[in-house]
């Protein structure tokens, strides 16, 4: 049995939370708390609901919101969340089936980017009237560092300059530490710093309460701060669902001393200590362009001249460059999906493409 409701009630969210948290690889995208901090952007949500009897075996956590012009979209990213038992089969084909249903009665487009380890729902969902998207709701490739290997291993898996820069800012008096929610003034600041830089929007402040409210009571969110001599360096953001720990925002004060002072990497290299310590079974260090997989996996040598900055800087502590399942797309209306496949094709439509998109994902103001 599946069911679609909107608002279900605190037990049957409760064990949905418990669901998520529960299966390998899952994504805080896919909790309960995920909708709350989605609502503060306009969004809201939609759960798809497979039962056996009174047994919930998986589901789906749709949100969506109106776009002028255009109609109610709806993104699903990290999702649907299946079991691994022998109920998986079944329970993928009736979570598929009431996702197409609802993307043709209820969106003018529903999006998807399904989970690590289930490339099966994309074929599902493409049998059932969706198309490859290249949307980009969510990131469709990452680097993850496993961290069953012992320390040693983890530590030797770091490139040289990388575990050069770690011993500089240990030297300079570089200390990481945990953050908390006294701390997200500090940390916005950082995170504005970068966004500076690189010449993005930072999420505002009141978006990083909102996240640490929803999130840290239930241990999804953790704040790492690099510091020297008391003085705030960089932080990093991270939540945690299904025993992987994932790198969602980063910052640094853009000073050159902070840059040659190596607190980057100690923050980063302590906060794979921290995850290991704890249980965590990876860290994913958050999106890389899919074209840039492979050059990853053939080595480190010459890496620098094949990929951008972002991923050759993730790449230099180790770990797996992984491509997520093909993201699939469902426009309902025949005017919507004309338009939308016109609109990439001028640069003033790919704009506009890419305004919905950043809609969808939150970053748009």
């Amino acid at each position: 049995m599946v069911e679609v409701d909107g608002r279900p009630d605190a037990d049957t969210l409760r064990g949905w939370d418990r669901l998520v948290s529960a299966t390998p690889g899952s994504d805080v995208a896919q909790l309960s708390a995920w909708a709350a901090v989605r609502r503060e952007a306009g969004f809201s949500p939609c759960y798809v609901l497979a039962r056996s009897g009174d047994t919930l075996l998986g589901g789906a956590l749709v949100l969506y919101r109106k776009v002028p012009g255009v109609g109610l979209l709806g993104y699903l990213p990290f999702g649907p969340v299946l079991p691994a038992n022998d109920q998986r089969r079944d329970a993928i084909g009736a979570v598929c089936d009431a996702l197409a249903d609802v993307a043709r009665r209820r969106f003018a487009g529903l999006f998807v980017q399904p989970m690590a380890g289930v490339a099966d729902v994309s074929g599902r969902l493409l049998q059932l009237g969706f198309r490859p998207s290249t949307a980009g709701i969510a990131p469709a490739a990452s680097i993850a560092i496993d961290l069953a290997r012992p320390i040693d291993a983890l530590r030797a898996d770091l490139r040289s300059g990388t575990r050069g820069n770690i011993k500089r800012a240990v030297a300079q008096g570089v200390r990481v530490r945990t953050g908390g929610e006294h701390d997200l003034e500090t940390v916005a600041a950082l995170l504005r710093d970068t966004g500076e830089h690189h010449e993005f929007s930072a999420v505002s402040l009141p978006y990083l309460r909102t996240l640490y409210r929803e999130l840290a009571p239930g241990g999804h969110l953790q704040i790492f701060l690099a510091e020297r001599d008391g003085t705030p360096l960089a932080a990093d953001v991270l939540t945690s669902s299904g025993g992987v720990l994932t790198l969602r925002m980063t910052g640094m004060r853009r000073a050159d001393d902070v840059r040659r002072s190596g607190a980057a990497s100690l923050l980063r290299w302590e906060t794979l200590v921290w995850a290991k310590a704890g249980g965590s079974e990876a860290v994913d260090l958050g999106g890389v362009p899919p074209s840039s997989v492979d050059a990853v996996r053939a080595g480190h040598k010459h890496l620098a001249s094949r990929v951008d900055g972002r991923t050759y800087y993730k790449a230099s502590f180790g770990g797996d460059a992984f491509h997520r399942p093909p993201a699939v797309e469902l426009l309902s209306s025949p005017v919507a999906r004309l338009g939308y496949d016109l609109a990439q094709r001028s640069t003033v439509g790919t704009r506009v493409v890419g305004l919905v998109q950043r809609l969808l994902r939150g970053s748009a103001r």
